[in-house]
């Protein structure tokens, strides 16, 4: 071969180590290749271990970082695998494999892709071991091999309850003076838990609304609460928060998931005002169906004007109906009760009487002209009533009359065709006998 450009050298004998190649040539070892090269090791492991405990049963992440401590960069992506073992008879295996992405340029440190990892359920604390290995495959080219891995203990716990308030169920909006019935769902993630205690409070005005005491939630159980009502007095928005285990009597592995808030918007209502029409009193013909059906003439009072509700009789043809009602026409008006009637009681419009309170009726005259009404009423129904009974036997009495004209007619007709039947028979003959 020629090396620099000079004479050509190389021998026999050609060794390869660690990425360079060596030969011999003019009494001299040649080294051919790149005298930097990378080199990637397991930089730490971390479980999460520090300021809490790992419990077995419950999804755990872990960490891993990877960092080329050689002096040339990787160029090639390569693998880190992650696995698990535990004593007292727990076992262990695999937990996961992930890619790191070239490059790792020379003192980079870079984190692998988070694992989770389940540790085994244990009932007493229990060692295991985590030990990543990156480069496994070797697919990524690194001057040594044997320090590409790393071990890592930890302490599994028995599992503990987890108690995670879920939701409030409560309306959104409120009305003020109006009752709001609330509860609350809990439930178990972790071991099973006894005498859960739950409270649920208005936050702005510091009232607590709602205490409950759960017996017991096994594993991944979840219960709602019984309802509990709360009355705002005043419109704003409100707070309500619920608190799962408020005072920490339980030992759970996640505290951060006890409580949950809603919130509540309460309004002010205002009633729409009833406008009334003023009640009057009139006398006058009416128009509307009866119990007995037809058109006829009514007196009545009520709302509106010249109309009401009334007692009379319906007149349709010859015969007569029953009480009838008569509906308000809406379309009278002052000016047409005043063409029918007038001002029977004086003129009562505004400034009739003068300069004085406006014309206004005195009580005295209302109560008169009602008592007038009544009388009138009473007599005209007792009348109608009378009229009504007269005709009804006068129909009566004459019925049995056309029936008795009907069977006279018929017995007439008998007598007349028995008399032209007698007349048609022959004179009989006188029989004289002689002795």
């Amino acid at each position: 071969m020629s090396l620099n450009g000079a004479r050509d050298y190389g021998g026999s004998t050609v060794a390869i180590v660690k990425g360079m190649i060596y030969t011999t040539g003019g009494g001299k070892v040649w080294a051919i290749g790149l005298l930097k090269k990378p080199d990637i090791v397991v930089d730490e492991i971390d479980a999460g271990e520090e300021g809490k405990k790992i419990y077995g049963g419950i999804e755990t992440p872990v960490k891993v970082w990877v960092k080329n401590i050689g002096e040339a960069p990787v160029n090639e992506s390569f693998n880190v695998s992650l696995s698990y073992s535990c004593g007292g008879g727990y076992g262990g295996g695999p937990i996961g494999e992930k890619t790191v992405d070239a490059p790792l340029e020379p003192g980079e440190r870079k984190p692998v892709e988070e694992f989770q990892w389940i540790p085994p359920e244990v009932t007493e604390p229990t060692i295991c071991w985590l030990q990543a290995v990156a480069n496994a495959d070797r697919k990524a080219y690194e001057s040594d091999l044997k320090n590409n891995m790393l071990n890592e203990s930890v302490t599994v716990y028995p599992m503990m309850p987890d108690i995670e308030l879920v939701k409030i169920d409560a309306p959104a909006h409120a009305e003020v003076g109006e009752s709001c019935s609330i509860r609350v769902k809990v439930r178990n993630n972790g071991a099973d838990a006894k005498n859960i205690s739950v409270i649920l409070k208005v936050e702005e005005l510091g009232e607590e609304i709602g205490n409950w005491i759960i017996p017991s939630l096994r594993r991944n159980e979840e219960t709602w609460t019984d309802e509990t009502s709360w009355t705002p007095q005043s419109p704003g928005n409100y707070t309500l928060r619920a608190v799962a285990d408020p005072n920490n009597g339980i030992e759970e592995y996640n505290e951060t998931n006890n409580e949950k808030e809603a919130f509540i918007l309460v309004e002010m209502v205002t009633p729409t005002p009833t406008v009334t029409s003023p009640v009057s009193f009139g006398i006058g013909p009416g128009q509307g169906g009866g119990i007995g059906g037809g058109i006829g003439g009514g007196i009545g009072s009520g709302r509106g004007i010249g109309g009401g509700e009334g007692f009379g009789k319906a007149d349709k043809g010859s015969e007569v109906g029953g009480g009838m009602q008569i509906p308000t026409n809406a379309s009278y008006t002052a000016e047409r009760e005043k063409r029918v009637f007038g001002f029977p009681l004086g003129n009562i419009s505004p400034g009739a009487s003068g300069g004085g309170g406006g014309g206004a009726l005195p009580l005295f005259l209302i109560l008169l002209a009602v008592l007038f009404i009544a009388l009138f009423y009473l007599g005209y129904y007792k009348e109608k009533r009378s009229h009504a009974k007269l005709l009804s036997d006068w129909k009566k009495n004459k019925k049995r009359i056309n029936k008795y004209k009907n069977q006279k007619g018929k017995i007439n007709a008998r007598v007349d065709s028995a008399a032209d039947c007698v007349s048609h028979v022959p004179a009989a003959r006188p029989l004289i006998l002689s002795f």
